[in-house]
């Protein structure tokens, strides 16, 4: 059973996102719609589900903020954080401006009770730089951009610094992805070839992640016979394809 993030609309005609737990999107989104909800949209596909735990954020983020995180720029991410931990904190920071804007209309010597308050007021805007500066996804989300622009010489590169835990074939899958990008297929093949003995990768998984190392080589014909044996091991698995 996995993790799927869905949303819908609840009898009362608002948008809710919902974590569901589930044997496939297919079952997730049944459930979902059991439960009364309309105008479903899957965000967690057959792929990801198996190695996404989204249920581990809920004390930090709910499903919709973890939804929207995950989809933001830089910017937006540090945006999103600062206003979140001011909203979290939303009294004390009042207090805290309140006292600070009070200590300077009576134009009152600086000290440690402006000192405080203004190093509490600016904390989340430190801190939302700080952890987007030195996020550990930023070799990641640079390889993306490698993979997305066909830059295939710095895949490797980028990939080598990615220090937090990936699904078990998307290492393999991304050098191996490079090498067919570079003219080096037969290397790829070789290279992703222990992916199917991996007892945690659904066999459907390695054959549709096989097809896109086809497809970046160019060979399209080889590439649709992979797809066409995924579909045969589950035919009625839900796969968005990465990039």
């Amino acid at each position: 059973m996995a993790e799927y993030i869905l949303t819908g609309r609840n009898r009362r005609g608002r948008k809710v996102t919902e974590i569901v737990d589930a044997d496939s999107a297919d079952e997730a989104v049944r459930i979902f719609e059991h439960e009364g909800y309309s105008e479903v949209q899957l965000h967690t596909d057959d792929n990801a589900a198996p190695f996404q735990n989204p249920s581990k954020m809920r004390k930090s983020f709910t499903p919709r903020e973890y939804l929207g995180y995950r989809t933001r720029s830089r910017l937006g991410c540090m945006l999103f954080l600062i206003r979140k931990m001011y909203t979290q904190a939303w009294p004390v920071y009042l207090i805290c401006a309140a006292a600070f804007v009070y200590r300077r209309c009576i134009e009152a010597e600086w000290g440690l009770f402006d000192s405080l308050p203004l190093a509490f007021l600016s904390f989340p805007m430190i801190f939302a730089v700080y952890a987007e500066l030195m996020s550990k996804a930023i070799p990641y989300r640079r390889m993306l951009k490698a993979v997305l622009k066909a830059r295939w010489e710095e895949v490797p590169r980028h990939l080598r610094r990615v220090h937090f835990q990936l699904p078990p074939f998307e290492r393999p899958f991304r050098e191996a992805q490079a090498l067919a990008g570079l003219g080096r297929l037969d290397e790829a093949l070789d290279h992703f070839r222990p992916v199917a003995d991996d007892p945690a990768v659904p066999p459907n998984l390695y054959w549709t992640y096989k097809a896109l190392i086809f497809q970046t080589a160019r060979e399209r014909a080889k590439a649709l016979e992979c797809v066409g044996r995924a579909a045969e091991l589950a035919p009625n698995s839900l796969l968005t394809h990465p990039p």
